[in-house]
């Protein structure tokens, strides 16, 4: 009974992560000019992008944190303030400090990999 509650503990959280359902309408969305099979080769060197980044995250993540003096509670607590500081932006209904140029979105429709970046 507690592996099967860690099993869904597990899927829960990467589910969250990943989050799938904003991934399909971003790849609609960034692929809508293109063809169905240069649709299949985005989605699967997306899916390659975050299977090799959340495997080397599993494999060396808390390594590489140990490279840089932080432990798991830092890295927990950056995080959540992470979050808090999205979440009362949110709640300003302020937009984010980024922007960009027609320019540079044109650029980043004709990019060859959208699978890694912006999908992966």
């Amino acid at each position: 009974m507690f592996a099967l509650h860690e099993a869904l503990n597990t899927l829960v959280g990467l589910l969250v992560i990943v989050n799938p359902m904003l991934g399909v309408s971003a790849l609609a969305t960034l692929t809508s000019d293109d063809a169905p099979a240069q649709r299949r080769a985005t989605s699967r060197m997306a899916a390659l992008t975050v299977g090799v980044v959340m495997s080397c995250s599993a494999l060396a993540g808390e390594a590489i944190l140990r490279l840089f003096g932080i432990g798991i509670p830092q890295f927990q607590v950056g995080g959540g303030i992470l979050i808090l500081l999205m979440a009362v932006a949110m709640l300003n209904a302020r937009m984010g400090d980024a922007s960009n140029t027609t320019e540079e979105a044109g650029e980043a429709k004709d990019q060859a990999q959208i699978g890694v970046v912006p999908l992966g």
